[in-house]
C-alpha cells in the first residue's frame, strides 16, 4: 500500500494559507508578498529562538593549509558541538594556549576562537586534513518561493502562517480579537517545536564507551571515543 507523504510547506504554501485566511491572494492582496514573508521569517526566527537549545544544527566541513592556524567561520556560526580534524577529535582550549611565538607546525589537538576565526593549536596544521565541525547556526530566512524553513520539521510549519495571519489580522484592526487566538496557536506551535527539538536532538555528542573486546573475560576496552 502506498504512503500519501505530505508535500512539504514551502514559502509559497505559507504565504497562500495565511493569505487565505484573510480571503485574499497573492494577486489580490493590500500587503506585498515581501510584507508577507517578512511576517513568516520573523515568526521562523521567534520560533528557532525560543530556546537556547533548539538552535538549528549544522556540519561544516572544510580542508586545512599547511601552516595556517585560523580559518574564518561560516555566516551566522553559533557555536561548536565537536571538532575533528583528520577524522580525530580536537578539543576546546584558549587563546593563551595557542604556540605563536615558536616557528613550526604539527598536528594539532586544540581549537580555539578569536574574533570570526577558529583556530587551531599549539602549533598550526603541517598538513592538508579535512576539519568537520558540528556546530549550531542561525536560520537562514526565506526569501525565493520553494525556500523552506530548515530545522522545523513539516508537521509543525503551519505555525509559521499562524504567525503571519496574527500579524495581518493586528494590521486591520480585527475587533473579533482572532489575531490573538492566531498569536496563541503559534505559541502552542513554538512549544511543541521545543518538545520535538529536545527529545529528538544530538544531546550534545555524547561519549561513547568502546565495549568492544571480549566481556566474558571481564576484558573491556576502557577507550573512549
Amino acid at each position: 500500500m502506498s504512503q500519501n507523504i505530505p508535500r512539504p510547506m514551502r514559502l509559497s504554501d505559507l504565504r497562500q494559507r495565511a493569505l487565505a485566511f484573510i480571503n485574499e491572494t497573492d494577486d489580490d492582496s493590500y500587503n506585498t508578498q515581501a510584507v508577507i514573508n517578512g511576517y513568516i521569517n520573523d515568526g521562523y526566527l521567534e520560533m528557532v529562538a525560543s530556546n537556547p537549545s533548539t538552535a538549528i544544527e549544522d556540519v561544516w566541513s572544510f580542508s586545512t593549509s599547511v601552516d595556517v592556524r585560523g580559518y574564518t567561520l561560516p555566516v551566522g556560526f553559533l557555536k561548536a558541538g565537536r571538532v575533528f580534524y583528520g577524522g580525530v577529535p580536537v578539543h576546546p582550549g584558549a587563546v593563551r594556549d595557542m604556540n605563536f611565538w615558536s616557528t613550526g607546525s604539527g598536528w594539532p589537538t586544540l581549537y580555539a576562537f578569536w574574533g570570526d576565526k577558529l583556530i587551531f593549536g599549539p602549533s598550526p596544521p603541517s598538513e592538508i586534513k579535512t576539519v568537520d565541525v558540528y556546530h549550531t547556526r542561525e536560520p537562514v530566512l526565506m526569501s525565493e518561493d520553494d525556500d523552506e524553513p530548515d530545522g522545523v520539521p513539516n508537521f509543525l510549519r503551519a505555525g509559521l502562517y499562524y504567525y503571519a495571519c496574527g500579524m495581518l489580522l493586528a494590521g486591520m484592526g480585527d475587533p473579533q480579537g482572532t489575531d490573538t487566538k492566531m498569536m496563541a496557536r503559534f505559541k502552542e506551535y513554538t512549544k511543541r517545536y521545543v518538545e520535538w527539538k529536545l527529545s529528538s536532538g544530538r544531546d550534545e555528542f555524547q561519549v561513547v564507551r568502546d565495549t568492544s573486546r571480549d566481556m566474558s573475560r571481564g576484558n573491556v576496552s576502557g577507550l573512549w571515543l
